[in-house]
């Protein structure tokens, strides 16, 4: 009768509702405990707090944490999705080797080494040593040593002069803060730590940080907002922090 269609019902939607959920889930994990569906599809990949290490066609290649790789142009390139990695082209051999990320392509010289970074919104490309050349739509720039640009919406948004060793600093086992907002750096402090740290309070999100903060003990960092800003801490589980 009347009220078993009901139940029927509301046990048919509320499935729907569950499994539509879960499929979100799936697709976003919103504490980084899982990759992305985008990334399930990788070649190569590591997961939170991991780095990596290889050789792909005579390039060396050193993947940060939550990066994946995938081999396009036939094998003969690479794709950054998202993450962080560093490529290192001998000074002889594997000539022609390209690396995209975000609608561009980058043509690394013999004997190069760039950092390519895609984290979110920030896509950033810095020559390291050699030089390399950046082309995205209809402009090119060729990156000498201590030169980044940036990527921004469908174009090359900026070509600048950077401190190469705050580049270089993950593959050294640092987390470099230069005078950044305290969201930020630990946005940044997220994509190496499981679980997730949350800064409740919109003063210390603006906080200006000056720190070097080593990969092997994140929580130290914790301990430092703690004692300069004079932030609360609570510990929750699954390695969620609340500072505020």
């Amino acid at each position: 009768p009347r009220s078993r269609v009901n139940r029927t019902r509301r046990a048919f939607l509320g499935g729907a509702v569950a499994a539509a959920a879960g499929g979100w889930l799936m697709a976003r994990s919103p504490l980084g405990m899982w990759p992305e569906m985008d990334a399930l599809g990788a070649d190569f990949r590591t997961a939170t707090g991991e780095q990596r290490t290889l050789d792909i066609q005579g390039v060396a290649v050193a993947m940060g944490t939550r990066t994946d790789l995938r081999r396009v142009d036939g094998g003969t390139g690479l794709q950054l999705g998202q993450g962080e990695a560093q490529f290192s082209v001998p000074a002889r051999g594997s000539a022609g080797v390209a690396i995209h990320v975000d609608g561009a392509r980058v043509t690394p010289a013999a004997g190069t080494r760039i950092n390519v970074r895609c984290v979110g919104a920030d896509v950033r490309v810095t020559c390291l040593a050699g030089t390399a050349t950046l082309t995205r739509g209809t402009r090119t720039v060729t990156l000498q040593p201590g030169w980044q640009a940036r990527l921004g919406g469908d174009r090359i948004a900026s070509v600048a002069q950077v401190a190469t060793d705050r580049i270089d600093a993950w593959r050294q086992g640092w987390l470099v803060a230069d005078d950044q907002p305290l969201a930020e750096v630990v946005d940044e402090i997220n994509r190496y730590r499981p679980g997730r740290i949350v800064i409740t309070g919109a003063a210390l999100q603006a906080r200006r940080v000056q720190a070097r903060i080593p990969l092997r003990d994140l929580d130290t960092f914790i301990d430092l907002v703690r004692d300069v800003y004079g932030a609360r801490v609570v510990n929750m589980p699954g390695g969620v922090v609340l500072l505020g």
